[in-house]
C-alpha cells in the first residue's frame, strides 16, 4: 500500500517493490522502474524515469530520498 512522505516542502505517496516504486499522483499512478537491481535484500534501491527519481535504503537506518529532473535529492519524512 502506498505510504505518505513529506519531501521537502512536496508531500509524495508512494509504494515500493523489488522492480517499481509507484507513485500516486491526482492523476492516477506511475511507474518509476528500479535501475539498479540486486540479489541483496538490503541493497540500496535506485528508481528513475528520468524525471523522478526514487533511493529507497533498507539496512540499520532505513530512509526514502526523492528528487524531480535536477533537482537535488531530499531525504524524505514518513508521514502517514
Amino acid at each position: 500500500a502506498p505510504v505518505l512522505y513529506r519531501c521537502g516542502a512536496e508531500d509524495v505517496r508512494v509504494a515500493f517493490d523489488a522492480a517499481m516504486a509507484w507513485m500516486t499522483t491526482p492523476d492516477g499512478v506511475l511507474a518509476v522502474p528500479r535501475v539498479n537491481p540486486s540479489d541483496d535484500p538490503f541493497a540500496q534501491r535506485m528508481y528513475s524515469n528520468n524525471r523522478l527519481t526514487f533511493i529507497q535504503d533498507q539496512g540499520a537506518n532505513p530512509r526514502v530520498q526523492f528528487s524531480r529532473g535536477r533537482m537535488a535529492l531530499m531525504t524524505c519524512t514518513k508521514t502517514g
